[in-house]
């Protein structure tokens, strides 16, 4: 017969800030909620409890956003070390082809997290930003007299 197992012990929240500060630096360092919240020392916030508080409060929310874009970064960085790689010594044929087909899934997946974390950066949306104002009516009026000067010539 096994032995039940406790359930986790509830983290306080006055323990919360120390506890987001090494979340935030682990997830903008690369790695994933989950997995920074596996790096923490016990007890560890479940993750319902993480995103519910982040629901809750608009400036943890507000660092996670940032800290999620220094992670599309630092997968960014990754894409293009991966990249870079040449093919080992000794892979031929398939085995070659294997490699090249690892590469390339480690790439579009990390591609695709980057683009769900910083989409104006990473994403493939192109966003246009028009800082001139244009009058409607003057542009008539301009366009009207071009009209006229032409019926006049």
């Amino acid at each position: 017969m096994t032995k039940p197992v406790a359930p986790p012990v509830p983290v306080e929240h006055h323990d919360m800030p120390a506890i987001w500060g090494q979340l935030l630096l682990l997830i903008a360092g690369g790695l994933s909620l989950p997995a920074a919240r596996r790096l923490l020392p016990e007890p560890r916030p479940s993750l319902w409890w993480l995103k519910m508080m982040t629901r809750r409060d608009a400036d943890l929310a507000r660092q996670y956003r940032a800290a999620q874009k220094l992670r599309a970064d630092a997968l960014a960085d990754e894409i293009a070390a991966i990249a870079d790689e040449p093919i080992p010594d000794g892979l031929h044929g398939s085995d070659a082809g294997a490699w090249v087909q690892l590469q390339r899934l480690q790439v579009d997946s990390k591609k695709w997290l980057a683009c769900k974390f910083y989409p104006r950066q990473y994403g493939d949306r192109v966003e246009v930003e028009v800082t001139q104002q244009i009058s409607i009516t003057e542009a008539l009026e301009q366009a009207r007299g071009r009209v006229l000067d032409g019926l006049v010539t």
